[in-house]
């Protein structure tokens, strides 16, 4: 989380078809990559997206357990005023707000096309008629306001990709600046909404997290306290 907040804070954003190579913050809007577009559990258009399928188990050991968890999207282009870059996701770190739905409100319909966009993760679909399930879901959708920070590489032939206006219908041909991904060096970061937004966001998160480092301190400070003065007491 620190260092999220830090990498943010600390790199300026650079425009897509002027960057230079290596680490780059981008924000952009996410577009589907060669009409690569899934279908979230709202029927939202989606380029990427994290999911787990939890059922709520009884007994000693009950609880939320998560039964299947996977990703559909590998990649999705992100374009801003000046041009359009790939982004490939594996191995990114996503600062996306989650979304818990429970299944028994979902229409029909609904849960049929999220079945299917799954890609085959979902086996045994008929486990899920009986108890209490609900998905959680952290996705990027069509047109989404999105961040990323990551290594920014321009290959040796950039092909042309499509995109599409949503208003006008009218599809316009661009050529990709390049691509962003992780790779041994550079870490991959994926957030949603404005660069003022997320930080905000993290920041509370970290508010959130050292605030529970005191506690945690001072809950063993405290123990500790109470061990040695009944020993001295028992002296």
């Amino acid at each position: 989380m620190f260092r999220a907040k830090r990498q943010i804070e600390d790199l300026s954003t650079s425009k897509i078809g002027t960057a230079v190579q290596g680490l780059v913050e981008f924000q952009g809007r996410a577009r589907a990559c060669e009409g690569k577009v899934f279908v979230a559990l709202d029927g939202t258009a989606v380029v990427h997206s994290k999911i787990e399928v939890q059922v709520l188990k009884t007994g000693k050991s009950g609880g939320w357990t998560t039964r299947w968890s996977y990703e559909v999207g590998e990649e999705f282009l992100l374009e801003d005023s000046s041009g359009v870059a790939y982004v490939n996701v594996k191995g990114a770190d996503f600062f996306v707000e989650k979304e818990t739905t429970d299944w028994r409100s979902v229409a029909d319909d609904r849960r049929a096309a999220f079945v299917s966009n799954s890609c085959g993760n979902i086996g045994f679909v008929s486990e899920m008629a009986v108890g209490k399930w609900r998905i959680i879901e952290k996705k990027i959708s069509v047109g989404e306001s999105v961040l990323v920070i990551g290594k920014f590489e321009t290959r040796a032939s950039e092909p042309m990709v499509d995109l599409s206006d949503s208003l006008t219908g009218i599809v316009r041909k661009v050529r990709s600046s390049g691509m962003v991904m992780k790779d041994e060096v550079h870490r991959l970061l994926i957030a949603d909404g404005t660069q003022t937004q997320i930080l905000k966001r993290v920041r509370w998160g970290f508010a959130i997290m050292l605030l529970g480092a005191v506690m945690l301190t001072a809950g063993i400070v405290f123990t500790l306290y109470k061990i040695q003065n009944h020993q001295s007491q028992s002296w």
